[in-house]
């Protein structure tokens, strides 16, 4: 079994030092010839290729274990994966899930190695300056400048950097309109208490409400209990309580949840989704209204 490595606070994965001699002088040949767009489509074809052949599985973990910690490599392999599934007939969601746990969540630098590599560089810096203070004109201030800005990549993780990249356009984009496409349903007032009197709405707000504050309270009591856990310095139980109220604000992923299990029974779906809201405002008002009463407030 290959085994990764770790000296002097700089992590390795298995095979990098084998992939970086074959991919540095690769590397420097795209840098240095006018190929690139070649070896784009080239390298896109055997993607797809290898991506849909019988050792798919085998190509998608040697991203890992090579050491390749640029998020592209790893965003083509799960589009790839999306499209896949889309077309086996399973939810092709799963993709987003299975591609998350291959993303490495470890940096190549810790943080003692990167303050030590940082200080040298920065004492080349105050001194090359000196000399001639303009970036553009001075190779060895470019150079230390790039250097820097890699290993302060390095530091972080992928998994870091592609969270930060898609926060933006998930957070005000894609869940907005999630939502504007999801959440628009009929309400009829002379309706509402025989929809809020429905088996399935009735199960949906059990779930969130009762569900999230007995599955965190309950969970966070247990680990406190079995001292495998404490509460962070200056934290409550009773905060912990109103954090599982307001765990019951269930939105994008119930009503995401609702589609997968009423996608064929549209009345279902809307009593689901009549659930997810009403939950979704008692939670909050609930929570909210705990948290409340239970903060410590200062006299005067």
């Amino acid at each position: 079994m290959v085994e990764s490595r770790k000296s002097e606070g700089m992590y390795a994965a298995p095979l990098e030092d084998t992939f970086n001699k074959v991919l540095s002088p690769l590397e420097d040949f795209i840098h240095r010839r006018t190929t690139g767009g070649l070896l784009l489509m080239a390298a896109a074809i055997l993607a797809l290729l290898a991506a849909n052949s019988p050792w798919a599985e085998v190509y998608a973990h040697l991203l890992h274990l090579g050491g390749i910690r640029k998020v592209m490599p790893y965003f083509i392999v799960a589009t790839l994966l999306w499209y896949a599934l889309l077309q086996s007939g399973v939810h092709a969601t799963l993709a987003g899930v299975l591609a998350a746990f291959t993303i490495p969540a470890r940096p190549k630098y810790d943080a003692p190695l990167f303050s030590r590599r940082i200080s040298h560089f920065l004492e080349r810096f105050d001194h090359s300056h000196r000399a001639d203070s303009n970036i553009m004109t001075n190779d060895e201030l470019r150079t230390i400048v790039h250097s820097m800005e890699q290993d302060a990549r390095r530091v972080g993780t992928p998994l870091q950097r592609m969270e930060h990249a898609w926060h933006l356009p998930v957070a005000f984009l894609i869940v907005p309109v999630f939502a504007l496409c999801n959440a628009g349903i009929p309400l009829e007032i002379d309706q509402l208490g025989a929809v809020l009197r429905h088996p399935v709405t009735q199960g949906v707000m059990a779930g969130l409400v009762l569900g999230k504050f007995i599955g965190i309270s309950g969970a966070s009591w247990a680990a406190l209990k079995l001292g495998i856990a404490q509460l962070p310095a200056g934290t409550h139980f009773k905060q912990i309580i109103g954090v599982s109220l307001l765990g019951g604000i269930g939105f994008t992923m119930a009503i995401f949840i609702a589609e997968l299990g009423f996608g064929h029974e549209p009345e279902m779906l809307l009593m689901a989704k009549t659930g997810i809201l009403a939950a979704s405002v008692l939670a909050g008002v609930t929570g909210f209204a705990w948290l409340w009463l239970a903060a410590e407030r200062k006299p005067g």
